[in-house]
């Protein structure tokens, strides 16, 4: 049974996530030497910010006449036009909303993080885990400049969370199951990785609900899964209906594995030197030069390379591996980000063992954390290998911190 506390330790302990929560992106901006607040994210000058002006100005979802936008998923660009709208109206600057939606994001991903793990340790512990992700280096690093990261994640731990209700829920709780499988919807709707995570948490109910009969216990798996496509399909359709193509939620994946198999190869001038070895760059060159328009053209240059130089392959996959916790698109910082992650990743390890070592709520949370995180980590080492895309999970990594504290979990009453 989940640990809940008690409503007046709750309520002070949300308080305080809250409030540090709107501070912590305003002290750090504020903080931060000018020339280090400089919008980097090339996603949100060439697709994000002109999608939603053209949704501001009534084009709809369009990079340009007749170029659907379908790059990247449709969540993002019209929250960004909601909040431009808002500004506009309220006569505020652009970059206050901007900011604004920056400080609403980081307080609602605190609060549904708190939220989690007071399920498992209870309110007053919990308040570590929340901590611990707001002065978490790369989520601060986050607050600086707008992104599709911070409303993702606000998103995917609602769906969390609300796949926890209905997982501890005595008796199942359908609505529940399909809001959890919703609101993981909307997340799919602002990065396309999300897009196996439904079915991840389906699994899990199944697989953790062990006191349901079979039948009623793939049903409530299904609400999941029919929450997610129920708001993913109008996008989908709207996708078939502009190109004729089935997309399932961007086109940006077959880029995206491209650029994760070539990133060293010399084709990009801003990136520095990764250092990665002769033979590994010489593969990279290689695929470069090579057409890799579809999932099928990278299959095939892919095992083209395995059996010409598998040592090569396997080197560049372990690189990937590797670089998914601490790389950069541009591979600058790349150091001085390993140095922190090395000391949040072992944080991160003592705290699962520790929760896995316990029964109930605890153990669930960690299974589920493993299952989250592995699935990340397979999608980033497909993909371009940069650590952003692992960021959200390193949360839900950190609400399982209260397992090392030196008092056991409370229990109920």
């Amino acid at each position: 049974m989940a640990v809940h506390g008690l409503p007046a330790a709750r309520a002070r302990s949300s308080a305080i996530v809250l409030v540090a929560a709107g501070l912590v992106p305003l002290v750090f901006g504020a903080l931060l030497p000018a020339g280090a607040g400089v919008n980097e994210a090339s996603d949100f000058r060439d697709f994000y910010d002109p999608v939603a002006r053209s949704v501001l100005a009534g084009r709809g979802l369009f990079l340009a006449p007749g170029a659907p936008a379908v790059a990247y998923p449709p969540g993002y660009p019209l929250v960004l036009a909601a909040v431009l709208r808002l500004a506009h109206v309220l006569g505020l600057p652009e970059h206050v909303g901007l900011s604004a939606l920056t400080v609403a994001s980081t307080v609602a991903a605190a609060g549904l993080l708190h939220a989690l793990a007071a399920r498992v340790w209870g309110p007053r512990r919990a308040l570590v885990a929340a901590l611990a992700w707001l002065t978490y280096p790369l989520v601060l690093w986050l607050t600086k400049q707008p992104n599709s990261e911070l409303p993702f994640m606000a998103a995917l731990y609602a769906g969390v969370v609300l796949f926890f209700a209905a997982l501890d829920a005595p008796r199942l709780a359908w609505l529940r199951l399909l809001g959890a499988g919703a609101v993981l919807g909307v997340a799919m709707l602002i990065r396309s990785i999300a897009l196996g995570t439904s079915v991840l948490l389906a699994l899990a109910f199944v697989a953790l609900r062990r006191d349901v009969r079979p039948g009623p216990r793939l049903a409530g798996a299904a609400c999941i899964i029919a929450g997610s496509l129920a708001v993913v399909a109008p996008w989908v359709a709207w996708v078939y209906a502009e190109t004729g193509r089935v997309v399932p939620l961007s086109t940006g994946g077959v880029p995206s594995i491209r650029d994760g198999l070539t990133f060293a190869s010399g084709d990009k001038p801003y990136r520095v030197d990764v250092g990665v070895g002769d033979d590994v760059r010489a593969a990279m060159v290689r695929l470069a030069a090579r057409r890799l328009d579809t999932l099928g053209d990278v299959a095939a240059a892919v095992r083209v390379e395995v059996r010409r130089d598998p040592r090569a392959a396997a080197k560049l996959l372990a690189l990937k591996a590797a670089r998914s916790w601490y790389g950069t698109d541009s591979g600058r910082w790349e150091r001085a980000i390993a140095l922190i992650q090395v000391f949040y990743l072992g944080l991160g390890a003592w705290a699962t063992v520790a929760a896995f070592r316990r029964r109930g709520a605890a153990r669930r949370l960690a299974i589920v954390v493993c299952v989250l995180v592995a699935y990340f980590w397979g999608m980033t080492v497909i993909v371009l290998s940069v650590v952003r895309y692992m960021v959200p999970v390193v949360g839900l990594v950190l609400a399982l911190l209260p397992a090392v504290l030196p008092l056991p979990a409370r229990r109920p009453a």
